[in-house]
């Protein structure tokens, strides 16, 4: 996964941005955190097909998220 998301980044980066190490290996973080999500939704929602559960799925999901979101972790000091 972290060589998908190092192609992608350096596909996407700005060229001013190619030498700047730390932008670069924050930029991958973020790449890896967002294909680690997406390719988890993805087998979630084919898993969904498979059980013939998906009007459940979409609902859990819908409900889910936004509460995931709006609550911090009980480590968190902050929000962000």
């Amino acid at each position: 996964m972290n060589h998908l998301a190092k192609y992608l980044t350096m596909k996407i980066i700005p060229r001013e941005y190619e030498n700047d190490l730390d932008q670069i290996e924050l930029a991958v973080y973020g790449m890896e955190g967002l294909l680690c999500n997406l390719s988890t939704l993805f087998v979630a929602i084919i898993l969904s097909f498979i059980f013939h559960t998906t009007y459940e799925f979409v609902l859990f999901i819908f409900f889910f998220i936004p509460l995931r979101l709006s609550y911090k972790s009980f480590h968190c000091s902050s929000f962000l």
